[in-house]
């Protein structure tokens, strides 16, 4: 994860880093427990990262995005990272469905779409916002 630009100064930035890290935490368990091909602990620990996605997704889809959506510049970014966002919850939801076989193509898009806000979107959010809005988005989320 990325720590040379200052981004994670921001609170905001921070806590979707902190968040990520807990994602790819309780990934590990749900890797592992494919790979021993227990569907049961993979289906259980799936239910419990969609409940932490959709909590980190509303951070940064209502907190973050919302903030950047005025600035065209981000409009495609928004929509690439809104679609993973999309693809990551339809694996983690076959997962949770008991298929197992769907771990690698979860990995692959969950690292992606973190290298692609951690690398990108972040460190541009934190040198396009001014501290106002980021005050806003803290507000506005209950930070």
């Amino acid at each position: 994860m990325c720590s040379y630009c200052g981004c994670q100064s921001l609170t905001v930035i921070r806590l979707l880093t902190i968040q990520h890290e807990q994602i790819i935490n309780k990934f590990g368990g749900i890797r592992r427990a494919c790979e021993l091909e227990d569907a049961s602990s993979a289906s259980l620990q799936a239910g419990q990262l969609a409940a932490m996605i959709a909590v980190h997704n509303k951070l940064e889809e209502d907190g973050l995005f919302e903030a950047l959506k005025p600035d065209l510049e981000f409009a495609e970014s928004l929509s690439k990272l809104r679609a993973e966002h999309e693809e990551i919850d339809k694996l983690v939801g076959r997962i949770e469905s008991g298929e197992v076989s769907a771990i690698g193509e979860l990995e692959i898009t969950l690292r992606n779409n973190i290298s692609n806000e951690e690398n990108g979107l972040f460190p541009a959010s934190a040198v396009t916002l001014d501290g106002p809005i980021w005050d806003a988005i803290e507000t506005a989320q209950g930070i």
